[in-house]
């Protein structure tokens, strides 16, 4: 017998199909929360918390930034001021040492003069 041409079964030879059980629906649980309902929470916490964890980031990394300018800024104020202090202090010590220079020749020239 050619195996395309099988002899089929007749009924009494196969088994007894199974019996379809259907699946009783639950009660209503109070405390239970729907998968798309968490799935939504998340993707809601999810859409927030990134960008907002973005803009913390962003401002913390801005207002370092900015202190960082400012202090640089201070700094340079700084340097140019003592910069000009030390240009004044050299000025007055040379002023200083002239002053000084003057009143001896001048302790020198009035202790020979003679009335």
């Amino acid at each position: 017998m050619p195996p395309d041409e099988r002899p089929l079964p007749s009924p009494s030879d196969t088994q007894k199909m199974a019996a379809i059980v259907l699946q009783q629906p639950a009660p209503h649980n109070p405390d239970h929360i729907p998968q798309w309902a968490v799935k939504g929470l998340i993707a809601i916490v999810v859409l927030i918390m990134i960008p907002g964890t973005i803009a913390v980031v962003s401002y913390v990394f801005g207002g370092i930034h900015s202190r960082l300018s400012e202090n640089e800024h201070a700094i340079q104020n700084l340097k140019e001021t003592r910069a000009a202090f030390d240009a004044r202090l050299e000025r007055n010590e040379a002023n200083d040492t002239q002053q000084w220079r003057v009143i001896g020749e001048n302790k020198d020239k009035l202790g020979t003069h003679n009335h």
